[in-house]
């Protein structure tokens, strides 16, 4: 998938899973010195043996430095070619749950030199959807959603991976609460900062129905619709260019987006909200 005019894509999931949780992956940065795998693997390993867990690729799981780029070529343990391939391996056991993929500005390196997307390879190896400028997904599972069996519920959701160089968390979250307002969905998801942030952002907006008053009028309500505003955290520990360029240490622990099925696992769920999304935590 080239660059385009935005698009969706669609899975229905089993009408079985009460919940979800849904993971961001992003900047993994494979082949950087200081490329945390241990971590890596864990999230992985975590998402393959739950079966309510699911991901979404973010960007910047390779560090493709390049001659021309930022970056120390000179440290990069391996080729980007080597990167991708590795990447397409690890996530082999996980590819029916990943959900769709967006690339990073990493990847972007090597199509601006070489016009490889090296991110459509790994989707392609991994057959799922891609989007290079941001990914929409509808995604479906449950059942009994408004009470109506064989009804799943749905969720939308929208990744891109980020860009700028924002030090502050309320910088960083500016840039998804940003996004959120460009297209409405239930879960704006974003990568880039390396910093884990969950925030939720909610709307108001009318609710067409309404009922006529005496005087020839209709009345009708408003109603709040959450988007839950999510920074994906990296896979990178504090060294090199972050160090000595002033950013702060990395997060190295994905953040969870809870989304509701039949019924919610968690003790603080609104009934009336249960196809609203939540946070449960972390990994």
């Amino acid at each position: 998938c080239m660059s385009s005019e935005i698009e969706w894509y669609g899975q229905t999931l089993s009408p079985d899973l009460k919940y979800l949780e849904l993971f961001g992956l992003a900047d993994y940065h494979r082949g950087n010195p200081f490329s945390d795998r241990n971590c890596w693997l864990r999230a992985i390993d975590y998402i393959a043996n739950k079966p309510e867990a699911y991901a979404v690729l973010v960007g910047d799981l390779c560090e493709c430095v390049t001659k021309t780029s930022k970056g120390d070529i000179h440290r990069q343990k391996e080729t980007p070619q080597q990167q991708w391939h590795a990447i397409i391996d690890d996530l082999m056991p996980i590819k029916h749950k990943i959900l769709g993929a967006t690339g990073g500005n990493h990847e972007a390196r090597i199509y601006e030199n070489t016009g490889i997307d090296i991110t459509w390879e790994v989707a392609n190896g991994l057959h799922i959807p891609y989007d290079p400028d941001g990914i929409l997904l509808k995604i479906s599972f449950g059942n009994f959603n408004n009470r109506t069996a064989g009804m799943p519920f749905v969720y939308w959701v929208h990744a891109t991976h980020g860009y700028g160089g924002a030090r502050t968390r309320g910088g960083k979250l500016s840039k998804v609460e940003r996004m959120a307002s460009y297209v409405l969905a239930d879960v704006a998801m974003m990568g880039h900062d390396h910093d884990a942030a969950i925030l939720p952002y909610e709307v108001l907006a009318p609710d067409p129905r309404g009922t006529k008053t005496e005087g020839g009028w209709t009345h009708g309500k408003v109603k709040a619709h959450r988007t839950l505003l999510v920074k994906c955290s990296a896979f990178l520990k504090w060294g090199g260019y972050a160090r000595g360029k002033g950013f702060a240490p990395s997060t190295l622990i994905p953040p969870t987006v809870l989304l509701g099925g039949e019924e919610k696992p968690w003790p603080m769920a609104n009934p009336a909200r249960r196809n609203q999304p939540e946070v449960r935590g972390v990994l």
